[in-house]
């Protein structure tokens, strides 16, 4: 409940103040203890004071409860609208006045917003974005525990090393065994070992009519080092048959004129009998 609380002041103070009180606004002076009702017209020190017991009050007598309403008061949540203030500026210029260190100045405000980087010029810690030119990483940054799923996403070194697991290396080796076919294709070859020198220079081919010959211009030389055929070819002689009407002219120019090793037999050239 509202308490209502009468305008008090001491003997001088209502005489410095002199206020005209206004109809039926009581005003109570501490020095004397005694009341005065203003008239809305008179002083403070014009109006007559009221001595001795109060018979009523706003009408009331007995034990007077007052409320706001009774002496006309504001209620205790009254908010007046702008229209209801009186007296009121009817403009508010600034006056000149300072900051303490709690506030910035427009110029050090400026300052600091411009030392800021853009919201469009940095790279956020979450959402979508594209980021242009070259960065370099001082580290290598950290991929998120997940596998690309296109093209253009970068991958993980624990992924690269798992699709790398189990395949061979690009230089490497196969036993015979672990090509399928291999060993079955090599059965039907012949052993060439002991059958082509292993000087690239020194090789045999084949000569016009389909036997083993050694080019003149290569000396002559062991064709057969390690094989067991060695001494099977050791006494091998390149033989040509002419005929009747014909000389050693008439020889392939691919006719070797020396043993095909060394210590074997030369080159034998035959002639057929003319009948």
């Amino acid at each position: 409940m509202a308490q209502i609380r009468v305008r008090r002041g001491t003997t001088a103070e209502w005489g410095d103040a002199n206020p005209v009180l206004a109809a039926g606004e009581p005003g109570f002076d501490v020095t004397t203890e005694t009341f005065k009702v203003g008239n809305g017209v008179d002083q403070w020190t014009s109006l007559d004071e009221i001595k001795g017991a109060v018979v009523s009050v706003n009408g009331a007598a007995g034990v007077v409860v007052l409320d706001a309403a009774a002496v006309g008061a504001l209620a205790d949540d009254y908010a007046p609208e702008w229209d209801d203030v009186t007296d009121k500026p009817s403009t508010f210029p600034p006056s000149a006045h300072t900051h303490d260190d709690r506030y910035y100045t427009e110029g050090e405000t400026d300052d600091l917003l411009n030392a800021k980087a853009a919201d469009s010029a940095v790279v956020k810690l979450s959402g979508n974005q594209t980021v242009a030119g070259t960065k370099t990483f001082s580290t290598i940054p950290v991929l998120p525990n997940s596998s690309p799923s296109t093209d253009n996403q970068a991958a993980r070194k624990k992924y690269v090393d798992d699709g790398l697991a189990g395949k061979a290396a690009s230089s490497h080796t196969h036993a015979i065994a672990d090509v399928t076919g291999l060993q079955g294709a090599l059965d039907d070859k012949v052993e060439v070992d002991g059958l082509i020198s292993e000087d690239p220079d020194n090789t045999a081919g084949l000569g016009s009519d389909g036997g083993v010959w050694v080019s003149p211009a290569q000396p002559p030389g062991d064709y057969v080092e390690t094989s067991d055929l060695a001494e099977q070819f050791k006494y091998a002689a390149a033989v040509w048959v002419l005929e009747a009407n014909e000389d050693e002219t008439d020889l392939p120019g691919d006719f070797p004129d020396a043993p095909f090793f060394t210590g074997g037999p030369p080159p034998i050239v035959l002639r057929k009998k003319d009948e």
